[in-house]
């Protein structure tokens, strides 16, 4: 089903052992945010926990088949990842909105055996998007078709900033997009 949250604040625990599920929100068909607030650990963050929203693609190759996310004018904060879209058929836009995430922003996963059409989209607008890793992060693509894709996966930005202020280590920088072995 859908889900609309209007004004909403919602905080996950961020303690040591805390119980905290893989995603704060996790939805099979459209999420709708307007003027809401989401804080997911940041400090002490369990190893169950992946990130803030995940959404179930659709399924459907088809335009107007699509499962939906839109942000607008809202604040998202997490220690892991952002939004993960899994699954042919989704779509994301995040307006006017604020993203800090430890990990990836957007994680997109068109799943393991999508062919042709992935009818995946994230349109951002006049937004700030900070990470630590990675702004998209592509999954691989299907193992075992010589067919290339009939449509790719779109992102489109328009009047964003990105910014990456994180202090690391490991001497690794983030990026605007990170991709797992042919996924580019």
């Amino acid at each position: 089903g859908g889900l609309d949250l209007i004004n909403v604040g919602l905080k996950l625990a961020d303690f040591p052992r805390a119980a905290t599920p893989a995603y704060m929100l996790k939805v099979r068909g459209d999420v709708r945010l307007y003027h809401c607030r989401l804080d997911g650990p940041q400090q002490n963050v369990p190893e169950v926990y992946r990130g803030l929203i995940a959404l179930q693609g659709s399924g459907d190759p088809a335009p107007n088949a699509a499962s939906g996310c839109a942000i607008n004018e809202s604040v998202l904060v997490s220690g892991r990842d952002g939004v993960q879209m899994q699954g042919v058929g989704a779509r994301l836009l995040l307006r006017q909105s604020l993203l800090v995430v430890g990990g990836d922003a957007f994680h997109l996963d068109p799943g393991p055996k999508w062919e042709g059409r992935a009818n995946m989209q994230c349109l951002l607008e006049q937004s700030t998007v900070v990470v630590r890793r990675a702004v998209v992060h592509l999954d691989d693509a299907a193992e075992g078709t010589d067919v290339p894709p009939a449509e790719p996966i779109v992102v489109r930005s328009r009047a964003c900033a990105y910014l990456s202020p994180f202090a690391e280590k490991s001497g690794q920088a983030a990026g605007m997009v990170v991709f797992e072995k042919s996924a580019l």
